[in-house]
């Protein structure tokens, strides 16, 4: 499928194939925000630059100066040119501007590396991205602590394909790495762009994240979605919840969301392992 777009054919088989049956969100019930994906069944993709992760979509790259040299990079900068200047009405006023910031960077590469940095470092840039994160173990310690507020909270367990289907965007496991990924200028492929969006370094693989992209903000796609109560799978509760809390989610879950659901709860053992419990 290099070079054109996968069928929604395609995509399905490839999420029964190769994704988790089954992802998980983490959320803490004092957060009346946060209530918001049980009480409203509200989904939010945020902004990168609203993430823990200071390097989310945007990880350490590493380029080819060498590609400065190219004429293929003075094509791409005479195309920016047309783009950035357009009340410059001939070809030859268009390609004295390109020929002579070419002959600079050949001077002065380094420029070329500062200013992607730059573009990197705008937050503007990255306005149309926005990321759902979920996690492919119910029993994460790391999850349950950091993002359900220390096992107050709770997690609601989608059907990873169910849930796709009524998102419609881009998904997929996150890759942890400390290298930084090679960037072209010239021969940057879809595949190492996207893959660029799903990487994190290795401080962060204990998430073991699963995520929703989208590139589509302001045009096609938006922040905020409403998922229907069907793709739900399973419902988790945090051990240290309060008895008001807890009956408070059984009876949103109860009233809101099929009969059907099992509802676990989860507690830490004194040995720090979890467990889960059915209680419906």
């Amino acid at each position: 499928m290099h070079g054109t777009l996968p069928t929604v054919d395609e995509i399905e088989e490839d999420i029964k194939q190769n994704a988790p049956s089954t992802i998980y969100k983490f959320r803490s019930w004092s957060d009346l925000y946060h209530q918001r994906l049980l009480t409203h069944r509200q989904i939010w993709f945020a902004h990168p630059f609203t993430l823990n992760d200071p390097l989310d979509v945007r990880p350490d790259i590493a380029i080819n100066l060498a590609e400065v040299q190219s004429p293929a990079f003075f094509a791409k900068l005479l195309a920016s040119v047309n783009f950035k200047h357009p009340w410059l009405n001939n070809d030859r006023d268009r390609n004295v501007v390109a020929e002579n910031h070419w002959q600079h960077l050949k001077l002065h590469p380094d420029e070329v590396l500062a200013n992607r940095r730059e573009y990197l470092a705008t937050e503007k840039n990255f306005d149309p991205y926005g990321i759902f994160s979920t996690g492919i173990n119910p029993l994460s310690q790391k999850l349950w602590r950091e993002y359900a507020d220390n096992y107050n909270g709770y997690c609601i367990g989608f059907n990873t394909l169910a849930l796709w289907r009524q998102l419609n965007c881009h998904y997929g496991p996150v890759y942890y790495s400390d290298t930084p990924l090679p960037y072209s200028f010239l021969n940057q492929t879809f595949e190492e762009n996207k893959k660029a969006l799903f990487t994190k370094k290795t401080i962060w693989q204990e998430e073991e994240e699963f995520r929703f992209l989208t590139a589509g903000i302001g045009g096609h796609s938006k922040r905020l979605h409403i998922f229907t109560a069907d793709t739900v799978w399973k419902f988790f509760l945090g051990g240290n919840l309060s008895p008001q809390n807890e009956a408070e989610i059984m009876d949103l879950i109860i009233n809101d969301y099929p009969a059907n659901i099992p509802i676990f709860k989860v507690s830490v053992l004194p040995s720090g392992v979890l467990q889960q419990q059915q209680i419906r």
